[in-house]
């Protein structure tokens, strides 16, 4: 799940050490959400997007998604 943006500040912070099982659930999560057929627009939110946005990563237990309510 390791991905370098070069234009992010450089942090003291490391990358989680995610279980087997949390990696394989958040791959199964957003490839639900990207499979083929009508589109379900959705944000990433908390620290995946903080990491994203920030460089800096926080130790998490889940993977926060914010979809439209009419794609709930």
């Amino acid at each position: 799940m390791t991905h370098v943006d070069p234009r992010l500040p450089v942090t003291s912070s490391q990358e989680p050490a995610w279980t087997a099982e949390a990696e394989e659930c958040y791959r199964d999560a957003l490839q639900v959400l990207l499979a083929p057929g009508p589109p379900v627009p959705f944000v990433v939110g908390g620290a995946f997007a903080i990491h994203r946005h920030t460089g800096i990563w926080r130790t998490t237990k889940d993977i926060d998604f914010f979809l439209e309510p009419d794609a709930v």
